[in-house]
């Protein structure tokens, strides 16, 4: 890699500052509902939330995303799925 390339890399705390204080609180409500529900696919939980199967559930669709976007998919999926 020359001295003119940079590579970019992303880091939670990068974005975090993105959001503001209760919006990384929602996100963070999500990768708790993501462990306590044993790290389903992203997808999955979506759907479980869209379709009314949790019920009194304070995580919506949006904080599910953004908790990707700031803190990546959740390890515990991700080892779970690739052993």
């Amino acid at each position: 890699m020359s001295r003119q390339e940079h590579k970019h890399i992303s880091t939670v705390r990068d974005n975090v500052s993105v959001y503001n204080k209760g919006d990384v609180e929602r996100a963070d409500a999500a990768v708790e509902l993501f462990w306590r529900l044993g790290y389903p696919s992203e997808q999955t939980l979506i759907r479980m939330i869209r379709g009314g199967t949790l019920l009194n559930c304070d995580v919506f669709v949006v904080d599910i995303q953004r908790a990707i976007y700031i803190y990546g998919k959740p390890l515990g999926a991700i080892k779970g799925k690739h052993t």
